[in-house]
């Protein structure tokens, strides 16, 4: 009997209109009824993860920032959180303004915004349901806040081509001692070495005494591999990632198809 469904937010449980269908609304309120734990794991701030747990009903632990952070279904409480080792980020953030790269700063629930317009800015709010702050010299902001050994996470932004060349330079620039994943084709994330969401998941399991052969996960991108090697089930959406497709147990339907309804209904019967 499988006691955890996992999932991951954009382009697995939400629709491409960033929204969660009534569909699997309705499959995930009646599995939750039925004792199955249903656990978000996203790449978004607590806060995000927060607004869609209301909305599900559901009160259980939130992983954000890719698994850097695990807090109460409050999205406040912090239970576990892992930064970026201080002289790291200080490499990355100089990066990306000598570079000019579009970037989003992930400290907790705060976001702090470079090298974009306005549009850009915008196209991000249906990623990020926190309020996100501008800023023009966000070295110089960083260091006066001393929020150094306080970031989660890097958000990169752009076409996947320029972002998988900056990856390969960030990489080197990092002698390979931060995790750099694709969670979609546009966006890059970086984050600790020891910060996943398998490891998350497993840190949850052990706060809800549920061991990994007993859950199920469902996901898209880079970033979700990790748990789904790690559940007892991993899925995969039928619009991941090739290389998340490979590693999974199983592949359901889209996003747009109510692809995690379909895992439902096929593992528990529902």
């Amino acid at each position: 009997m499988y006691k955890l469904l996992g999932l991951d937010l954009d382009g697995t449980l939400l629709n491409s209109q960033h929204e969660i269908s009534d569909t699997n609304k309705e499959k995930i309120r009646l599995l939750y009824a039925k004792g199955v734990k249903v656990i978000l794991l996203s790449g978004r701030e607590p806060s995000s993860l927060k607004a869609f747990a209301e909305e599900l009903g559901i009160k259980e632990p939130l992983s954000g920032l890719n698994g850097g952070i695990i807090t109460d279904h409050t999205g406040e409480k912090v239970l576990y959180q892992k930064c970026i080792d201080e002289e790291l980020a200080k490499k990355m953030v100089n990066y990306v303004c000598n570079e000019n790269v579009v970037s989003f700063i992930f400290i907790g629930n705060m976001v702090l915004f470079h090298g974009g317009e306005a549009e850009e800015l915008e196209r991000a709010k249906d990623y990020i349901l926190a309020d996100i702050k501008p800023i023009k010299n966000i070295f110089k902001y960083i260091g006066e806040n001393n929020l150094w050994g306080k970031i989660n996470k890097i958000l990169l932004a752009g076409e996947n081509q320029n972002l998988l060349k900056h990856r390969e330079k960030l990489n080197d620039l990092t002698n390979g001692n931060l995790s750099m994943e694709f969670s979609l084709p546009i966006f890059l994330e970086l984050f600790n070495k020891d910060v996943s969401k398998g490891r998350a998941l497993a840190k949850i399991g052990e706060m809800l005494d549920i061991k990994g052969e007993e859950m199920v996960v469902i996901g898209d991108g880079e970033n979700d591999i990790s748990m789904i090697e790690y559940a007892g089930v991993g899925v995969a959406m039928e619009n991941a990632l090739s290389t998340v497709k490979n590693r999974a147990d199983y592949i359901t339907l889209s996003n747009d198809e109510d692809g995690v309804s379909h895992v439902i209904k096929k593992v528990w019967n529902i």
